[in-house]
């Protein structure tokens, strides 16, 4: 089983860009996991190189998201979708993407905006109908081609009966039909070369309801194809087949069971039903047979009684003790409220001793666990431990690689930041905004320094001083024998 990719490119509407990205996990382990990637991004910019430039940032946070998510591959990429319809709204960009995951012979697709993916099987042309992601299973020779929006607007009876047998010819032949047009694509084909049992027709599962923004037409349930006719028919003949056999088991089964119960229920009660004339038995037999039936009787109703009473005095035993430690907790935490300013060492000894006694206590019990919850809140509070929210608030990543933070300096509403690995120093606004290279690879840099007017620079030859509003740079003092270089 192996899968062939390639372009079908037409003509590109003024300031949009369609770019295609193919990813194969290096590692055995995660391709055997999440499969191969295949996706088109459609952007809007100036020219092809900041497209290039903006659809790499885009697919790289797609394809990690996917990587690292949890969960099987279809809610992988609905993550992964998630986080790349925040990053367009966070960077108010126009672009769109249409997705496919090969794994196996099975595929999932999603999208962002309004292209679109179409199956072409046997030469016929199907436009799949789902509105956020989708999974399905593959047949050989299969070809799946993930649309741009402009390719989506054409009527797909163009593509009916143009795929050939030779993928090469297939991609040329659907090329032939977009030259004077817009729209471009991306067609992957399975090949199957030695399948093992007759493949099954694709079957969509749309995990949504409706459709979202830039989505037209979202479907309100799974797609459902033709493959499950024949499996329903194979089960209800297999049933018809089989049900009068488990009938007539289960008939024999429960009329032996009863004739057993009758013949132990007549066994039982032989002693105790009167003597018929011409029966002939040992009256001696039939009186001892009454009298070990009633020790056996009372002997189990004693062992019940003995089983219940000691059951009943652990439940009542185990709810004293709950109720027991429960007040013994509650009061120490009162007594370690008031203590808690004034002497922690002795609030903290409460503390702890209360937890001791919850730790025996029944961990599923509601009050228990409420008490517990106050105890870290308790031990928090004597102890002076505070937690602290830590979120990202920019990543220095966006303006350059390989970034080595040494040194922050803080100066009105701009932070700067001292990155080593480069020389370089990046400047990010308190108030929002993308980080920005304010000094850019400088050689030698070792330090920074910073006041109302001027950033200063320590490098290996001096001391070099730039202006904050019109970054001229010039010479502040030369260099120290003390300096490290």
């Amino acid at each position: 089983m192996f899968s062939q990719a390639g372009e079908i490119k037409g003509k590109q509407r003024e300031g949009y860009f369609t770019l295609f990205f193919q990813h194969s996990p290096s590692e055995e382990n995660l391709k055997e996991l999440r499969g191969s990637l295949f996706s088109v991004l459609e952007i809007k910019a100036d020219s092809r190189e900041q497209a290039q430039t903006e659809a790499n940032q885009f697919f790289t946070g797609f394809r990690n998201t996917y990587h690292q998510a949890s969960g099987n591959n279809l809610k992988a990429l609905d993550e992964a979708l998630t986080f790349f319809e925040n990053l367009r709204k966070q960077q108010n960009a126009q672009v769109e993407i249409v997705v496919a995951v090969l794994w196996g012979s099975v595929a999932y697709i999603g999208k962002i905006g309004s292209g679109s993916v179409v199956l072409i099987r046997n030469g016929e042309a199907k436009k799949i109908d789902f509105s956020n992601v989708a999974s399905g299973a593959l047949t050989d020779k299969d070809d799946l081609l993930l649309l741009d929006s402009e390719f989506s607007k054409e009527d797909l009876d163009i593509l009916s009966g143009v795929v050939k047998q030779d993928f090469e010819e297939s991609l040329r032949a659907i090329g032939e039909t977009r030259k004077e047009k817009n729209g471009s694509a991306l067609c992957i084909r399975l090949t199957i070369q030695e399948p093992i049992e007759k493949a099954e027709t694709l079957l969509i599962a749309d995990l949504d309801k409706s459709g979202g923004e830039g989505q037209p037409g979202g479907s309100t349930g799974a797609n459902l194809f033709a493959f499950l006719a024949p499996l329903a028919s194979s089960l209800r003949q297999k049933a018809r087949d089989y049900l009068p056999k488990v009938k007539q088991v289960v008939k024999e089964a429960v009329a032996a069971a009863k004739e057993k119960s009758k013949e132990g229920l007549d066994r039982l009660l032989e002693p105790w039903k009167s003597r018929k004339p011409g029966d002939i038995d040992d009256g001696k037999i039939r009186k001892k047979k009454r009298i070990i039936q009633i020790v056996v009787l009372l002997a189990l109703i004693l062992i019940i009684s003995v089983v219940v009473g000691a059951v009943n005095r652990k439940i009542s035993q185990n709810r004293q003790n709950l109720e027991g430690g429960i007040s013994l907790v509650q009061n120490n935490f009162a007594e370690a409220e008031k203590l808690k300013e004034i002497n922690p060492a002795k609030a903290a000894e409460l503390v702890l001793e209360a937890e001791e006694k919850l730790n025996s206590l029944p961990e599923d019990n509601k009050q228990v666990l409420e008490l517990k919850n106050r105890l870290k809140q308790l031990l928090a509070e004597i102890n002076k431990i505070y937690k602290v929210e830590v979120s990202e608030f920019a990543d220095l990543t966006l303006v350059k690689g390989n970034i080595q933070s040494k040194t922050i300096r803080i100066i009105g509403d701009n932070i700067f930041v001292l990155d080593v690995g480069t020389g370089s120093v990046v400047k990010v606004n308190l108030k929002g905004g993308d980080p920005q290279v304010f000094v850019a690879e400088k050689i030698g840099l070792q330090n920074i320094g910073l006041n109302n007017k001027f950033l200063y620079l320590q490098i290996n030859e001096a001391i070099k001083r730039i202006d904050l509003a019109s970054k001229e740079e010039k010479d502040a003092a030369s260099s120290s024998p003390s300096w490290k270089k």
